[in-house]
């Protein structure tokens, strides 16, 4: 296998691209060894060719590596409780969001009809107490186990939940939503969305890297910031990323 072929298997499906040093790294754990000039021609001749560009000084990535952004969409419902909740807390960080909008990643979809408040973790009961003035809905404040089982399966629910910090978030009709990275973390830390765990987990990784664009930087970060990054590299390995 030439340098080529193995940057070929490495990095075709990465997002983030991928620099000389990261090759060498790669090489380098795989038992082989090539001088720097090897492999910066190997990679000139992949330019040349066409096969990879350049995506910033120093970085590549596959020419062929193109996903759609996957984008979280916004209903009226939200629309109106993000205006609400904007103007009620000026200074607090928000994102809004359905489970509905996963529907393309998942395998199986089941009767669950929520849509998810993060705020300041120090602002979920008074968020949550505000909303529930104002909609018809049941609004439930970080929810536990009990409250899920008994409520959360059986009809529309909003639940308030803790926004973690940095997290990936991006705005689309001026309402700030979560970008793919934040969700797939999201799905194995969240008592609320715990039935998209297993092997659905699994799925929706899968589909996710095989549809949509995944930085896989940025979701490792967020899944470290969440104690969850040994979680996530576990399903990478699992769809052999």
């Amino acid at each position: 296998m030439t340098i080529e072929d193995k940057i070929q298997a490495r990095y075709h499906l990465s997002v983030d691209g991928f620099t000389k040093q990261d090759v060498a790294t790669m090489l380098c754990e795989s038992g082989a060894s090539y001088s720097d000039g090897y492999i910066a021609f190997s990679i000139q001749k992949m330019l040349a060719a066409g096969t990879i560009i350049r995506s910033a000084r120093g970085q590549y990535k596959f020419k062929s590596n193109s996903r759609n952004v996957f984008q979280s969409k916004p209903d009226d419902k939200l629309g109106e409780m993000s205006g609400f909740l904007k103007a009620q807390f000026p200074f607090v960080d928000f994102c809004f969001w359905a489970t509905a909008d996963m529907m393309p990643l998942m395998h199986h979809i089941p009767n669950i009809r929520m849509k998810i408040v993060n705020c300041n973790k120090d602002a979920v009961e008074p968020v949550a107490h505000s909303l529930s003035n104002i909609i018809d809905t049941i609004v439930l404040p970080d929810p536990d186990r009990y409250s899920i089982d008994n409520v959360i399966r059986d009809r529309e629910t909003v639940v308030v939940l803790p926004l973690i910090s940095q997290a990936p978030v991006q705005i689309i009709d001026g309402i700030p939503t979560p970008r793919l990275e934040k969700i797939l973390v999201d799905i194995l830390c969240e008592e609320p969305l715990a039935y998209l765990r297993g092997s659905e987990s699994y799925y929706i990784y899968e589909t996710a890297f095989k549809d949509y664009e995944v930085r896989v930087q940025t979701l490792k970060r967020y899944a470290g910031r969440r104690n969850r990054l040994s979680e996530v590299e576990t399903i990478l390995k699992g769809i052999q990323l």
